[in-house]
């Protein structure tokens, strides 16, 4: 965690909030998700999303405009493993998915 770290209280609720189903949500919903899994489900599943065009705040949605990413639905598998292979640069900023990149996938950055 690296946008609370100096902080205990975040630190003890990025811990707990880590190991839990929503950390995982994006990456799960993508591949395996619901029919109806849209960009309006990602603003809870991912950092910093606002659909905000003029709020530029580095968050999951700038970022993904800023290196060409674009959701198409519906969801299925292989979409993570191509976000992964073909958007490095996104995964490397820690925007996407609140943190559900694994350690492994950090490691292939």
């Amino acid at each position: 965690m690296t946008c609370h770290s100096g902080t205990p209280v975040f630190a003890d609720i990025f811990n707990r909030w880590k190991s839990s189903g929503h950390a995982t949500m994006f990456k799960r919903s993508i591949d395996s998700g619901a029919a109806y899994y849209t960009t309006a489900c990602m603003k809870c599943h991912t950092t910093g999303m606002d659909h905000n065009l003029v709020n530029n705040n580095n968050g999951f949605d700038d970022v993904a405009r800023n290196v060409g990413w674009t959701w198409t639905p519906p969801p299925a598998p292989g979409k993570w493993d191509n976000l992964v292979t073909n958007y490095r640069h996104f995964l490397s900023l820690q925007l996407l998915v609140a943190k559900t990149v694994t350690e492994q996938e950090v490691h292939m950055l």
